[in-house]
């Protein structure tokens, strides 16, 4: 929701009118004495905003229930211990706002925003049973004697309980591409937080992530989604760098292919198709300048600082830490995929055989930027002297020669 409605002066515009709207509206109520109907209000709003954002194509319908929500809540959260409440003393006013506020903010919030981090929505059974724990009493005393009203209501909720199940889920599903439906996964898990899509010029970015766009391309986004937080890789170009099944795979174990990454998993994407069309969004991620940018890449290797000080020990622990994941026969992503590579990796051992047949160059070429139309990934992170040290040690061809430094001698 943040992604989709932060955007803009006008979103921002909009969500501070409700904010304030909701609150004078609160105040009004309290003042003549409406709390329990406030309260209720503020619950209808908030689990309705809930309810909607399990659907990512509804996310601008629940960003306008959500901000009223919120500030019929706080308002009557702040308002009750100070003006509403029958505590004769400050002390006894004190407890009580003590109490409401742990409820409300330590569990409360705990509960909301672990929910959004680790499920990535609130459940609709936790809502159902809020619902019951915080509607029922007043719903009783509410409905005593108001048959005609509860039925009208009733009514009203099954309608638009049909028309959520219903008519959403068939247009959205027959007006968007896969490519569509995962770039609104992309944005409703909050991808934007930690990854950009925006190839800075003037930079080492359109070396490591790929070709600059245009300003042209940036505008066509609907909404933009260049972010500018880089707890992540780049993803502007990710379609270009990483193969569909690698792209899979790490998103559903983010550590078993990138050594010690932050990323959670995102596996509960692929109980459903969320997980496919996001991983369609990612490969489609491709621009122009693409022959251009291979040739940078074939043009690159490390300097000569950086073959003086590589490192036999370090580029053994590199390749532990970064590759034998999918080069070692025993490693985890290579035996976790092996029936969907398109060509399982060489394993250590042939592969070193295959390295003595390559220049040092190379594979450092290779290691940093990968190859191109398969599934194996670059490490860009890297740097020029890690490059060099991964590709010593791999061109390194004795086991008594891996203990020792890095000899003297140009690695061609």
């Amino acid at each position: 929701m943040k992604a989709g409605t932060w955007l803009g002066s006008v979103h921002l515009w909009l969500n501070a009118a409700l904010h304030f709207a909701g609150a004078i509206f609160a105040a009004l109520l309290l003042q003549r004495g409406k709390t329990s109907i406030t309260l209720v209000l503020a619950f209808g709003t908030l689990a309705f905003a809930c309810l909607l954002l399990r659907n990512p194509h509804l996310i601008l319908s629940a960003s306008l229930f959500y901000p009223l929500g919120v500030s019929l809540y706080s308002v009557a959260l702040i308002a009750y211990p100070s003006f509403l409440s029958q505590a004769n003393s400050r002390r006894e006013r004190g407890r009580l706002a003590g109490f409401l506020y742990a409820v409300a903010g330590w569990i409360g919030s705990a509960l909301g925003i672990g929910m959004g981090q680790n499920l990535g929505h609130i459940p609709t059974a936790f809502v159902a049973i809020a619902a019951l724990a915080v509607l029922l009493p007043p719903f009783i005393s509410i409905c005593k004697g108001h048959t005609k009203e509860i039925a009208v209501v009733g009514a009203g909720v099954f309608t638009a309980i049909l028309i959520y199940r219903l008519l959403p889920a068939e247009l959205a599903a027959g007006a968007l591409t896969p490519a569509e439906r995962g770039r609104q996964v992309y944005i409703s898990e909050g991808c934007i937080s930690c990854h950009s899509q925006y190839v800075r010029p003037n930079s080492p970015d359109s070396l490591m992530w790929g070709p600059l766009q245009s300003l042209d391309q940036i505008h066509a986004q609907h909404p933009p989604l260049i972010g500018n937080r880089r707890q992540g890789p780049d993803l502007a170009e990710v379609g270009v760098r990483r193969s569909p099944l690698w792209l899979k795979a790490h998103l559903m174990n983010p550590m078993e292919f990138s050594y010690h990454s932050p990323m959670p998993s995102y596996a509960f994407l692929f109980q459903d198709q969320r997980g496919e069309d996001l991983v369609t969004y990612l490969a489609g991620l491709r621009g122009p300048g693409i022959e251009q940018q291979i040739a940078r890449e074939t043009a690159w290797q490390p300097d000569a600082s950086a073959w003086q000080s590589a490192s036999l020990s370090e580029g053994e622990q590199l390749y532990s830490e970064h590759c034998a994941t999918c080069h070692d026969s025993a490693g985890a992503a290579r035996n976790s995929w092996r029936g969907s590579w398109s060509k399982v990796p060489m394993d250590t051992a042939a592969l070193r055989v295959f390295a003595q047949t390559q220049s040092a160059a190379k594979l450092a070429q290779i290691s940093k930027f990968g190859i191109p139309g398969t599934d194996m990934p670059g490490h860009e992170y890297l740097d020029k002297r890690q490059l060099a040290s991964v590709a010593a040690w791999l061109k390194s061809s004795s086991p008594a020669e891996l203990k020792t430094e890095l000899p003297e001698r140009k690695f061609q």
